[in-house]
């Protein structure tokens, strides 16, 4: 029986390790960080970082916890930091020519 019991563990842990699924969609995690990156460099009332994160997040229907599961997913996976920061980079390109465009 513990055997069972161990080879049952053993798979559930392999596939769950074989399974890269981030915390929250992607999509979700980049405008929440977009928003938080504009927020900083806007905020003209002096708020803490964290009150402003805070209030994006839940904005953004994120929980602080799935943020920082968000982080540390990314953290563990370089290459997909470096393909997050261009997609980034891109969106925040195209919202500073649309805002420029803006009569």
């Amino acid at each position: 029986m513990l055997k069972v019991y161990l080879f049952v563990i053993f798979i559930s842990i392999f596939f769950q390790a074989c399974v890269d699924v981030p915390p929250i969609p992607e999509d979700k995690f980049m405008n929440a960080y977009i928003d938080i990156l504009v927020a900083q460099d806007t905020a003209t009332i002096p708020f803490s970082m964290d009150s402003l994160r805070t209030v994006i997040l839940v904005n953004d229907s994120i929980t602080p916890h799935q943020y920082d599961l968000m982080i540390e997913y990314y953290n563990a996976r370089p290459e997909k930091w470096m393909a997050f920061f261009d997609s980034v980079t891109v969106y925040t390109e195209q919202l500073k020519l649309e805002s420029e465009n803006q009569p």
